[in-house]
């Protein structure tokens, strides 16, 4: 019988088995959060603090859990229990990255095309009812 302990338990260290070994694949993730951060510098145009330091800390973070797999597969370790620790905080840390990562890149404000004279569309709206 199937507990709601044992259900968490696989939404939480399911996606884990895909790293677990996979150094090449937290690296992936590395560079994922790096080319988000920078999409949403770029269409942003602005610091979005937040939102920025958490795909910083993202990337950062999976390249020192690249770092600590490596040294884990030299050292030949095959039980870890240091997986209990290290990855909650790095799915909790990369979803909300991520959420806020996208939501900055697809809802970025996109400024007027600017005219010949330097301003945006000075042409007066003519779609008012009256």
């Amino acid at each position: 019988m199937t507990t709601l302990f044992d259900i968490l338990f696989q939404l939480v260290f399911g996606p884990c088995t895909l790293f677990v070994g996979h150094p090449e694949n937290g690296l992936l993730m590395a560079m994922s959060f790096a080319i988000l951060l920078v999409v949403s510098i770029l269409r942003s145009k602005e610091i979005m603090t937040l939102t920025h330091l958490l795909l910083l800390a993202s990337a950062g973070l999976w390249v020192g859990y690249v770092w600590w797999e490596f040294h884990a597969q030299q050292q030949g370790w095959n039980i870890r229990v240091d997986i209990l620790c290290i990855w909650p905080v790095l799915l909790l840390i990369s979803m909300a990255a991520a959420w806020r990562g996208i939501r900055s890149v697809a809802f970025s404000k996109h400024q007027e095309p600017i005219n010949d004279k330097g301003v945006g569309d000075p042409s007066p709206r003519t779609d008012s009812l009256d």
